[in-house]
């Protein structure tokens, strides 16, 4: 099963080419041992129970992304922030998972589950090592998704950006590498830091504090609310401030933070198209009832639409209005492939996914 889908995800997988030293070299839109790993995960620890078996793990290309989402949310006590860091390891069903281990992937003796208790960290290297965006995680409980971008973070013009602008500075390659990051995302914190350039949690916070003293990002909150960004970003804005969770707000300031809010969540939905709250919360750093408020005043100024009912889970929203800027990744269409682990292949990519 897990052979199939890879083989129908490739035929609608375009080729692009990755520059190593003076080499290039043609590489698939999606590494396959990612895509591998990604769907042998959401087989292994999807929801198996009563409730649960007749719904099925999604594999869904999309012009910019690919996503794969399987039905039951994170097992015991790992959460999405710990995904990838050593020792962190909950099976929910430990028999499957040691079938997966000896089953064959392929004629050069490797099995489908590698790497087991390591393998959302051998994801996110192989994407570093192709310079690529590291993954995106979200557990709803009920359904967990994993979403891949196919967008480099090292093109010609992210490294000429890169040149110009540390030309005088001696950073480290994990700090110019969260500088491309930045630019193209809008914030990053210590967390996604550690997963993007895979150093630990103090060497993350050290690295950050140097680029802030050097002028190049800026610091939003305190502590573990602390997110960062471009500094000729932020100075865009009235006030570098940016409400986080929980963070107290009074009078004015409230009002202000509001605005940049539904500022951050329109630019997020105008780059990355159809997202969940608890998605826009984590990208913007706000806290769920704040993006639900910004979404209300976009969706009243006829900019944002909603998909799906009110309570469902899977309630998306993505921007519609017709003048909205070029982004780099263009604005969202329905998925052009999609899949079912189980369920038959993918549509071909020049027709609507089921």
């Amino acid at each position: 099963m897990v052979i199939e889908v890879l083989q129908v995800l490739k035929r609608n997988m375009r080729r692009r080419e990755i520059v190593r030293g003076l080499f290039r070299e043609d590489v698939w839109e999606y590494p396959e041992d990612v895509l591998r790993e990604a769907i042998v995960n959401s087989l292994g620890h999807r929801d198996y129970s009563p409730m649960a078996r007749g719904s099925h793990v999604q594999v869904q290309m999309f012009p910019t992304r690919l996503t794969v989402l399987n039905p039951g949310g994170l097992f015991g006590p790992v959460t999405v922030d710990e995904l990838g860091r050593p020792g962190i390891q909950a099976s929910r069903n430990q028999y499957l998972m040691n079938i997966l281990e000896d089953l064959p992937a392929g004629p050069n003796g490797a099995t489908l589950c590698e790497h087991r208790g390591s393998g959302i960290a051998a994801m996110v290297a192989t994407l570093r090592r192709l310079g690529m965006q590291p993954p995106v995680f979200e557990d709803r409980l009920v359904t967990f998704e994993v979403s891949f971008s196919n967008t480099s973070l090292l093109d010609q013009d992210t490294l000429r950006w890169l040149e110009e602008r540390t030309r005088s500075q001696d950073l480290t390659d994990s700090q110019r590498f969260a500088l491309a990051y930045l630019r193209h995302r809008s914030y990053i914190a210590n967390q996604d830091y550690c997963r993007l350039t895979g150093v630990d949690s103090r060497v993350a916070t050290r690295e950050l504090s140097d680029l802030v003293e050097r002028g190049l990002i800026r610091r939003h909150g305190v502590r573990r609310w602390a997110t960062y960004s471009l500094a000729e970003v932020s100075q865009t804005f009235d006030t570098p401030r940016l409400v986080l969770r929980n963070e107290p707000r009074a009078g004015s300031a409230a009002r202000t933070d509001r605005a940049l809010v539904i500022e951050r969540v329109s630019r997020v939905l105008q780059d990355d198209g159809a997202l969940s709250v608890r998605s826009l919360s984590q990208l913007v750093q706000a806290s769920p009832s704040a993006v639900r408020l910004a979404l209300n005043r976009l969706i009243e100024q006829g900019v944002v639409e909603a998909i799906g009912s009110r309570k469902s889970p899977r309630r998306r929203y993505r921007w519609v209005h017709a003048s909205s800027r070029t982004t780099k990744s263009g604005r969202e269409t329905p998925p052009v492939n999609q899949t079912g682990a189980g369920r038959g292949p993918v549509a071909p990519r020049d027709s609507p996914g089921g």
